[in-house]
Order: structure tokens, then C-alpha cells, then sequence
């Protein structure tokens, strides 16, 4: 049995305030269980939606574009941590291969 467009778009509407608490914690194993049952949903609502629906679309397009920019926010903030790491990453190694070995031993 078919859902009614309003029913897939309320939770459409749901499954994008879930994904917005998961942007914030990073999981991205749930994140994947919404893209996989968000995707089901929009396969099932009908080409043309009644007039009714308006607003259940309003919502669900601008809790989704709150979410784009999260994400698109979040994935910078990671892309420099990544980049801080990296570079002292880098430090360390070129400090290594400087040092001249240290024997920890107390024998020698």
C-alpha cells in the first residue's frame, strides 16, 4: 500500500531534523541509513504532489539546504584539522630523520 504524499513528507521532513543532530556528532553510519531511506521516500512520492503539500515541501527544502551548508561547514573544519595534523605529521618526521639516534638503554 502506498503511503499518501503528505505521510512521505512529513517524514522526509524527520528523517533531514535527524540528519542535522548528525552532522553535528559526525556519525556517519546513521547518516547512511537516512540517505538510504530518504532516497526510498522520494522514489515513492508521485510526480505531482496536491497543493496541500506546499508547505511540507517548504519545510523539507529549507531544513535541507540548513543541512547542505552544516555539512558543507563541517567538512572545512575537518579538511583543517586533517591539514594541522598532516603538517605535524611532517615536522615530526623531517625532526627524525635530523636527530641522531638515542640509545633509551641504560646500557649503552
Amino acid at each position: 500500500m502506498a503511503l499518501a504524499p503528505a505521510t512521505i513528507l512529513q517524514r522526509l521532513i524527520e528523517l533531514t531534523e535527524l540528519e542535522s543532530e548528525l552532522i553535528v556528532v559526525a556519525d556517519a553510519t546513521a547518516m547512511q541509513q537516512v540517505v538510504v531511506e530518504r532516497a526510498e521516500l522520494l522514489a515513492d512520492l508521485p510526480a505531482e504532489l496536491p497543493a496541500d503539500c506546499r508547505p511540507l515541501i517548504e519545510r523539507f527544502l529549507e531544513l535541507a539546504a540548513a543541512n547542505e551548508q552544516a555539512a558543507t561547514s563541517a567538512a572545512g573544519v575537518l579538511r583543517r584539522e586533517l591539514a594541522q595534523i598532516s603538517s605535524g605529521r611532517t615536522a615530526v618526521t623531517a625532526y627524525a630523520q635530523a636527530a641522531p639516534f638515542v640509545s633509551m638503554d641504560r646500557r649503552g
